[in-house]
Parts: C-alpha cells; sequence; structure tokens
C-alpha cells in the first residue's frame, strides 16, 4: 500500500482504518478497508490516524488538465512535514519495540534463573528426604537391637530372681535347721545339768546317812 492508494484514514477505538480513493457516486465511507492498525491507547491511534490523515493521496491542485498552480509549493511543504512526522513517530515505535524485546529477555532470564533455583531445590529436597529414609532405616535397626537386648535382659533377670529365691529358701532352712539344733543342744544340757543336781542331791543324802550311823 502506497500514500498515494490512500482516500481516507479513519480513528475506530485504537485503530485506523485506511481506505483508498472513493469513485463517483461513492462516499468514502463506501470504499473497502486496505488495511486496520492496531494500537495500544487511543491517544497513540489517534497521533498516527493525523499523520496518515495529512500524508494521504491530495486533489492534484489546478483546474483541468492537472496544470499547477501557485499552492503547489504548500502542498509540497506539508507532505514534507507529514513525512518527517510519520518518521518521528516510526522511530519511535522502533524503540518501544526494543524496549519491549528487552524487557522480554530479561523475563526470559528471570524465569530460567527461577526454574533454575527451583531445580536446584528440588534437587536438595530429594537427596535431604533420601538421607532421612537412610537414617529412618539404621534407626530402625536400632530399634530392633534394643528391643532383643531388653528382652535378654528380661529373661536373665527372670533366672536370676528364681536363683536369689532358691538362695534365700536354702539359707532360711538352713537357719531354721540352725534354731533347732540349738534348741536341741540348750535342752541336751538342761537334761545333763538336772542329772547331776540329783546325782548330787542323792550323793548328799548318802552322806548324812553314813554320818548318823557314825553317831
Amino acid at each position: 500500500i502506497t500514500l498515494s492508494s490512500i482516500g481516507s484514514v479513519d480513528l475506530v477505538g485504537q485503530g485506523v482504518q485506511l481506505r483508498p480513493q472513493a469513485k463517483l457516486g461513492q462516499s468514502a465511507k463506501d470504499a473497502p478497508v486496505l488495511m486496520e492498525l492496531r494500537f495500544e491507547g487511543t491517544e497513540l491511534a489517534r497521533r498516527w490516524a493525523e499523520v496518515m490523515d495529512s500524508c494521504k493521496a491530495k486533489p492534484k491542485p489546478g483546474g483541468v488538465g492537472g496544470k499547477a498552480t501557485a499552492s503547489a509549493p504548500k502542498w509540497d511543504e506539508e507532505g514534507k512535514n507529514a513525512a518527517f512526522i510519520l518518521k518521528k513517530l516510526i522511530v519511535q515505535q522502533e524503540e518501544q519495540v526494543k524496549l519491549l524485546e528487552a524487557l522480554n529477555a530479561r523475563k526470559a532470564e528471570q524465569l530460567l534463573a527461577c526454574q533454575e533455583r527451583l531445580e536446584g531445590a528440588l534437587t536438595m529436597l530429594q537427596q535431604g528426604q533420601m538421607a532421612y529414609e537412610v537414617q529412618q532405616k539404621v534407626l530402625d535397626a536400632q530399634q530392633q537391637q534394643l528391643e532383643a537386648l531388653k528382652a535378654k535382659a528380661g529373661a536373665a533377670g527372670a533366672g536370676a530372681s528364681s536363683s536369689s529365691a532358691a538362695a534365700a529358701a536354702a539359707t532360711a532352712a538352713a537357719a531354721t535347721a540352725k534354731v533347732e539344733e540349738d534348741a536341741d543342744q540348750e535342752e541336751d544340757e538342761e537334761e545333763d545339768e538336772e542329772e547331776e543336781e540329783e546325782e548330787q542331791e542323792v550323793n548328799e543324802e548318802e552322806e548324812e546317812k553314813e554320818e548318823e550311823e557314825e553317831e
């Protein structure tokens, strides 16, 4: 599409519609849309519409036959101004595009860095989980060993208790036997003493009888 083929420029919201020159008996609105430009904001669309409208095809100055008049230099000056403004807008658009590309590149780098950090965190988490599983297995093994030692200690304690009870019973029996033996010995000693006393009394009586007989 060339500037000379543009007949009308219409601002529609955030877009600009370019239409060709209307034919005889046809209004500008009835002409088909050659191109529709979309912008971010109505102000930017309005500026483009003004520039494109100033650059669109102008009716040739002069009468029949297209003879030039004194106003021709004016049209040339307006065309130059419009071209300058259009180039300035294009430069601004290019700068905006570069800025957007830089922002997108920076976002991509940030996203990549976040992804790397996330992968590192997941790796550390997996390593920690593996270490936890190993430690849990060691802990379970130690717990089983502890339970086995407790069982052995309980069995040994029960045996020791039985032995202690048997020893205590034997000691008690021995003590009882000793007491009984001491009691029997005391009885025997008492009986011996009684027999000696009786024998001594008998001897004394005999001595008294002998003394009486001698008298």
